[in-house]
């Protein structure tokens, strides 16, 4: 998980590959960032040798340095990568 800060809102970038946007789920308390969901496996059924992929239920959890606006955050999921968009709360912003 990475998480950017330009001044005006904070951008998390989370790696799930084999999640899918309904798989995945977002939610915020406070400054708290909690993230669960769950990763298919990508393989086909039956036994496998060796396996280093992550799949099953995954649950992450990220505490932001100032409060954001809940209202207004943007989640997107694609190619296996998550973005959360979090603007500031007004009086915290400094461009």
């Amino acid at each position: 998980m990475d998480i950017f800060d330009d001044g005006v809102a904070f951008t998390m970038v989370v790696e799930i590959p084999g999640a899918t946007p309904t798989s995945v789920h977002v939610v915020q308390r406070g400054k708290t960032i909690i993230i669960t969901g769950v990763r298919a496996l990508l393989l086909e059924p039956g036994p496998q040798p060796h396996v280093e992929g992550d799949y099953g239920r995954f649950h992450r959890i990220a505490e932001l340095p100032s409060p954001v606006h809940a209202a207004n955050r943007e989640v997107t999921y694609s190619k296996g990568l998550l973005t959360i968009h979090l603007p500031k709360c007004p009086q915290l912003a400094s461009v």
